[in-house]
């Protein structure tokens, strides 16, 4: 990929992070994805090259980044970090909603590649989160944290549960 700055006629300036992240998120929700790639990857960039760099929007950046490599750059390999960097990010600034979008995504990685004592651990953590912070996706995430339970089970696997 081109790493070239965007540059905005309009303003005659280099947009910032957050201007970039906001483009880029609403070409991912258009399902644009080449165009919402180079604009997260220089979101990303610019919150690694920051004299102040917003913590959670390189969190959130990696967070849609790992899901386009995954699913629409063919760039799977690189996922897994691209979430294991938004949860340390979220840790290390008490972003707990951040946190527990990279527990869930990160998970959703592990289920994919068969690695489901991982998965079940990152999701026992995940349900522990959504609990402590009175999330609206907790039964969702039990739902999945079930079928990863049962997964293991089938494949002689799981551990006696409480």
């Amino acid at each position: 990929m081109d790493s070239k700055p965007i540059f905005d006629e309009t303003t005659q300036r280099q947009p910032d992070a957050l201007e970039l992240l906001r483009r880029g998120q609403a070409f991912y929700e258009q399902g644009e994805w080449q165009p919402a790639l180079e604009f997260l990857e220089q979101a990303l960039a610019a919150c690694r090259e920051s004299a102040a760099p917003g913590r959670r929007l390189e969190a959130l950046a990696l967070n849609l980044l790992g899901g386009l490599y995954y699913y629409r750059a063919g760039r799977q390999s690189e996922t897994a970090g691209c979430y294991r960097q938004a949860l340390e990010i979220s840790r290390s600034i008490n972003d707990r909603t951040g946190e527990a979008k990279a527990l869930f995504n990160l998970a959703g990685i592990f289920q994919a590649e068969g690695r489901y004592p991982e998965a079940k651990e990152l999701l026992d953590r995940l349900v522990a989160l959504d609990r402590e912070l009175n999330s609206p996706d907790l039964r969702s995430h039990l739902i999945v944290l079930g079928a990863v339970r049962k997964r293991l089970k089938r494949l002689g696997m799981a551990e006696d549960e409480p």
